[in-house]
């Protein structure tokens, strides 16, 4: 995987830790995922623990695991991390599930003249063709 998804992934499974730890319902968060968030969170609280910028923003998004921008900087920061240490980059990588170990994988086709109210509710990992009526991009 590299740096992009990485980060992109470590925020998406924050999500379900989070939210059980700020006292929300997460019931479509497994034991697995909610175990997977808290071992994420450890490892970016010790990372971050001596950066004020990355530790504030951290804490903003445990305050409030829903609010996207929180999540949006937290992942650019993040991402600076991951570039800058590859020892960092393959520590949180092994953290994350396999794309090999039968993690879920989904294709979608769409056809539609028109798309309305179209709410994001994952991470995108490989590629997007998004393409005409003729099947020109």
């Amino acid at each position: 995987m590299d740096p992009v998804s990485i980060a992109a992934s470590v925020v998406a499974a924050l999500g379900p830790y989070l939210a059980k730890a700020a006292g929300k319902f997460a019931e479509s968060a497994g034991e697995a995922a909610l175990e997977q968030g808290g071992k994420l969170f450890e490892k970016l609280k010790a990372r971050f623990a001596g950066a004020p910028v990355e530790s504030r923003q951290l804490q903003k998004l445990q305050d409030d695991p829903d609010n996207a921008k929180n999540r949006t900087v937290l992942e650019a920061l993040l991402l600076d991390a991951l570039q800058e240490d590859p020892a960092f980059l393959a520590e949180i990588a092994a953290l994350l599930p396999s794309e090999a170990g039968g993690g879920q994988h989904n294709q979608f086709k769409v056809k539609a003249d028109r798309i309305d109210n179209v709410t994001s509710v994952g991470v995108l990992h490989g590629g997007l063709h998004i393409g005409g009526r003729d099947g020109k991009a």
